[in-house]
């Protein structure tokens, strides 16, 4: 609810509640805000909001009040939590200065008094909060430092962690003005942080991992190099240390702050590369290390590879480092399920089905590795690790196989084509894929031959011989209905790809046609399996016109039928083929072309003008007739029908049609055809609005 909108009743409530000298209405208010019965913690949470809103010092000194001097523990940690949920850094700046300055002593006075350590904790992030706002307002507290080094140098594992906490927090957009105002303190926070580090109390050494990322800057800097190796050595043996101890959840942390520097700040990690990622290596590779933290291990060195800073550095790894990074992400890739809704083909999920979060990850990760180390480093290893994917019995592992070779050829197409016999080896491993036992490794294999990849199109090109023949003997095979449409798309992508001379070069058209009529004749094929076959035939029919001839009779059946189909892709397809064998069919077409009209002349005139692909089926209609018109003038009746078709102009929905369409009408102005003008030039002025709307329409392509 924004403030605009919160009632004056609200606002009386609230300031009722937040200004009275009782605690009790406060606690009822925090009572509520826990409660999980509506709409009881609705209204307390839009109290809260109201109040922050419109009384804004009231509600953050309120707050802060009862933080320091609330005697029950609980009012006290949800004072904390209600600041830090309300983000300090909207209220601070409101504050008059007088006020700001109490606050600020308060809060010095609760760190030093508080001693239930829950309360500390959340306590902790909003003192440094409020001192990011401070020294963003190019104000001191020099007081807060003092407290903290002086906790720091104490044996007493609350103040340093309480002072740990606090550095933790700091934001991340103040951190520099920070390391800079405790320059003068750098002896002091080096030996804390070292003791801290070393600490034999876990959460001491785990709020020290958090304040030593925050004040890398102090460490980091020409006054003490040393002095950072020695704190990030400390903090690589504390997480270990951890890990040994069973302190796995603690190490996780450690390990999520590493990360946390490796984003913010790499470059500060390059030095350390030779022995971080062994080390984190070896960690994922532990049996007895759970899952969790094998994440964070993982999504610590990804996270290395991914930093631009790092890339020098990590391209000069050990050979086995980078296998063993190269088998990380290859671990994510048989992470994908085999999801009953990828059988379903009624599916929302459809064709990714199944892909978890880490099997995306894995491609993620794959695809940086590739653009980091390159083909030549990146290629040799992804085929060592190939073999013995594609060997394995485990379908996943043979799926991860062939999508690991998807990823890695967007970046290193040349070093695979180029480089031994590794072409061939992809080229074999495709092949055996095409007829593996499951499904989903099936679909992956023709998948991948559709991949707009240098490699893909080198395939095509050079292994033509015995790519095309496994298409084709896999397109009226009966299997999985998503495997069908995934062979079909295969062919088709094959067809469209290259030129009309090496389609019939490579191919024998014929066979290929008289498939793909198979499979749109045949019972249980999908409506997108019958719409590819139609669009390979389209495309087929367009480049080699004699196929057009000599098939047309035998398609035109299918393609009359399918063009009233309640599909809108599978009737925009069949009627895209109708307007080619209207224009290049010949003779086989002229027995149609009455069972034809009829059902163009329905098309044009009642699409849904809802959907797109009706449209533009309307549009190829048009076209179709307008064909017709051009080529089986003397078995039509040209007078009714080219005033049929003129009333349809201009089309602007299909623009490869459109151009087409008015290009045909240009051709029969300037030859003067006696149809088209009608008795008397009756037609000429729905020409000439034709030219007109055409010529206003920029969208529209005309030839001039």
């Amino acid at each position: 609810m924004e403030s605009s909108q919160f009632p004056e009743q609200l606002q009386t409530e609230a300031y009722k509640i937040f200004s009275s000298n009782d605690v009790k209405p406060m606690e009822t208010l925090f009572s509520l805000l826990l409660s999980p019965q509506e709409p009881q913690r609705s209204h307390a949470y839009n109290l809260l909001l109201c109040c922050k809103d419109h009384y804004p010092c009231l509600f953050f000194i309120k707050l802060s009040y009862l933080l320091r001097f609330a005697s029950n523990i609980d009012t006290r940690a949800n004072c904390a939590r209600v600041l830090n949920f309300v983000q300090v850094q909207n209220l601070w700046p409101k504050l008059p200065s007088l006020a700001q300055v109490n606050m600020k002593n308060l809060f010095l006075d609760c760190l030093q008094t508080e001693k239930f350590m829950p309360v500390l904790r959340n306590l902790c992030e909003v003192v440094s909060d409020v001192a990011g706002e401070v020294f963003k307002g190019q104000d001191q507290w020099q007081e807060l430092f003092d407290f903290l080094g002086r906790s720091l140098a104490l044996e007493d594992d609350k103040f340093q962690e309480t002072a740990l906490l606090v550095f933790a927090y700091m934001p991340y957009d103040c951190r520099r003005l920070i390391c800079e105002a405790l320059l003068p303190r750098i002896d002091l926070l080096y030996e804390g942080l070292l003791r801290a580090l070393a600490s034999e109390n876990v959460d001491v050494k785990v709020a020290a991992f958090g304040a030593l990322v925050n004040l890398l800057h102090l460490f980091s800097g020409s006054l003490g190099p040393e002095w950072f190796n020695d704190l990030l050595r400390a903090m690589m043996m504390g997480v270990f240390d951890l890990l040994k101890g069973e302190k796995e959840e603690c190490a996780q942390k450690g390990l999520q702050e590493l990360t946390k520097l490796a984003m913010e700040e790499p470059q500060i990690l390059r030095p350390y590369l030779n022995t971080l990622v062994p080390e984190m290596l070896h960690l994922v590779d532990r049996r007895t290390v759970k899952d969790e933290t094998k994440r964070c291990a993982i999504q610590f060195l990804m996270t290395m590879v991914q930093a631009k800073a790092l890339e020098p550095a990590i391209q000069m790894l050990p050979s086995e480092c980078l296998v063993g990074l190269f088998i990380i992400p290859m671990r994510m890739l048989i992470g994908i399920q085999d999801a009953v809704a990828w059988y379903d083909m009624g599916s929302v999920e459809g064709d990714n089905a199944g892909e978890t979060d880490t099997y995306k990850y894995g491609i993620e990760c794959l695809n940086q590795m590739s653009i980091v180390f390159g083909g030549k480093k990146i290629v040799p290893i992804a085929f060592k690790v190939l073999t013995v994917y594609m060997d394995a019995t485990e379908w996943e592992r043979r799926h991860a196989g062939i999508t690991m070779l998807g990823v890695i050829s967007k970046e290193c197409s040349y070093e695979m084509v180029m480089m031994e016999d590794y072409l061939q080896r992809a080229v074999k491993i495709i092949l055996t894929s095409f007829q593996d036992s499951h499904p989903r490794v099936c679909w992956a294999a023709f998948h991948f031959m559709q991949l707009p990849t240098d490699l893909v199109g080198t395939i095509q090109i050079l292994h033509h011989s015995s790519i095309v023949p496994a298409l084709v003997a896999a397109v009226d095979k009966e299997q999985n209905p998503r495997v069908e449409e995934e062979v079909a798309s295969a062919l088709f992508f094959f067809v469209k790809s290259i030129s009309q001379d090496c389609l019939i070069m490579y191919i024998d058209l014929d066979i290929i046609l008289r498939k793909l009529l198979a499979l749109l004749q045949g019972n249980g094929r999908t409506d997108r399996c019958r719409s590819i076959a139609l669009c390979t035939f389209n495309t087929i029919a367009k480049q080699w016109r004699g196929a057009c001839v000599k098939h047309s009779a035998n398609y035109l059946p299918v393609l009359l039928e399918a063009c009233t189909d309640k599909n809108s892709e599978l009737r925009k397809e069949a009627i895209c083929g109708i307007r080619i064998c209207a224009e290049f069919g010949g003779s086989q077409f002229k027995p149609f072309i009455k069972s034809a009209l009829s059902k163009l002349t329905v098309v044009m005139a009642y699409p849904n003008r809802s959907c797109i692909e009706d449209l533009k089926a309307s549009d190829i209609a048009v076209s179709a007739i307008g064909k017709i018109c051009e080529f089986h003038r003397d078995i039509i009746n040209a007078t009714k029908l080219v005033p049929t078709w003129l009333s349809f102009l201009p089309i602007k929905d299909d623009l490869t049609e459109a151009k087409s369409v008015h290009e045909q009408l240009c051709s029969m102005v300037e030859r003067f055809d006696k149809e088209l003008f009608g008795p008397g030039c009756e037609h000429l002025p729905k020409i000439v609005i034709v030219f007109i709307e055409v010529h206003s329409s920029p969208h529209i392509i005309f030839s001039t």
